[in-house]
């Protein structure tokens, strides 16, 4: 058996040939031809560098949330973590973005703020 993994933001054409197995995250794919199973779920998590909590303390309560900066994943697929962002987080404390998880890493260490990655639980059945 030979995997390639193939990272895309939209759906791949099964019925085309461009993969024979898709794993994806949002909305269930309508495609007559699609077979769906939900495969784990995915939490969403919140992390800072120990020098940003020490300056600016943790997130205590949905109050908090608009006193501190973020770092962002735009490649995160699911329309309601989208959703969450845009109501909860305002637009001005979003000081970086990014789809590259090494820059989102490397923006928190070098003292950035906090950055909202998914957080993928695994589990066995």
């Amino acid at each position: 058996m030979r995997i390639k993994l193939i990272s895309e933001e939209r759906a791949l054409k099964l019925e085309y040939g461009e993969a024979h197995l898709a794993i994806r995250a949002g909305v269930k794919p309508i495609g007559p031809d699609n077979i769906v199973k939900h495969l784990l779920p995915v939490q969403f998590g919140m992390y800072a560098h120990k020098n940003y909590v020490k300056e600016m303390g943790k997130i205590q309560s949905s109050d908090d949330i608009s006193r501190h900066k973020y770092v962002l994943n735009t490649s995160i697929p699911i329309m309601s973590m989208h959703k969450w962002i845009a109501d909860n987080i305002p637009l001005n404390n979003v000081v970086f973005k990014s789809s590259n998880h090494v820059a989102l890493e490397k923006a928190v260490i070098d003292g950035n703020p906090q950055v909202n990655i998914n957080r993928i639980i695994y589990y066995q059945t």
